[in-house]
């Protein structure tokens, strides 16, 4: 019966389509867990909307101390959210669940395995495939080198502003991009007449230009020079 032929070779070609279908979305799936596997400062994780664990990703592991292992089943919670922001995080996923809308990203401090506290930015996304219960996923970096350079800028301008040596800051062509309340306190200058000018303006005439000349040398191949110089005041 060549209709029936025809009906098993048209529903032949639909299974084979949908096979195909099926084949593409699992190398989809495979293809986006290999990329987020691969990212190596870049913690992911994902939730159901009950706070278990699903996924964890090698940066995860790295940053919060959990094996994927040791995370996957267990209540978010109870892993790396302290106490105090229990409350805050559950009615944020409920909301999220209710609204599809994902949580705002922003800074937050999170608990390691050792109990270490954690400065993260912490961004989110709702992901709902069809026939599956919605997820949420976060994407979390570490902020706590940028905090520590953070601080340490705040100390060297700390100590830039409170010195009571004068201190004069410029480019490498020798302009002058900043100086402290000392130096216009000793010179009598003040930080606006200075700013772009080269600090040979200060020179008293006392050493020759050959003292000069050997001192920027001496900071082009070492990088430092000390000694004593005669500057003028205003």
């Amino acid at each position: 019966d060549i209709s029936l032929i025809e009906q098993t070779a048209y529903l032949a070609s639909i299974a084979i389509e949908q096979a195909q279908n099926h084949i593409a979305l699992n190398e989809n799936e495979l293809r986006f867990h290999q990329l987020l596997q691969s990212i190596p400062l870049i913690a992911v994780q994902g939730y159901d909307f009950e706070g278990n664990i699903r996924y964890w990703n090698k940066a995860s592991e790295k940053l919060y101390g959990y094996s994927a292992d040791e995370a996957k089943g267990q209540k978010l919670y109870d892993l790396i959210i302290p106490l105090d922001m229990r409350a805050g995080v559950r009615d944020a996923m409920q909301e999220m669940l209710e609204s599809k809308v994902p949580i705002p990203a922003g800074e937050c401090t999170l608990m390691t395995k050792n109990g270490k506290k954690l400065d993260i930015f912490s961004s989110h996304a709702y992901v709902h495939l069809p026939g599956k219960p919605p997820e949420m996923f976060c994407i979390d970096v570490d902020l706590t080198e940028r905090k520590y350079a953070e601080e340490e800028l705040k100390l060297a301008a700390s100590v830039f502003s409170h010195s009571r040596e004068s201190i004069i800051i410029t480019d490498d062509n020798a302009n002058i991009i900043n100086v402290n309340d000392a130096f216009t306190r000793i010179t009598g200058f003040s930080r606006e007449k200075v700013i772009g000018q080269n600090p040979r303006f200060l020179q008293s005439g006392r050493q020759p230009p050959e003292f000069y000349d050997e001192m920027w040398q001496t900071l082009l191949d070492k990088g430092y020079w000390s000694g004593e110089v005669w500057n003028r005041r205003k």
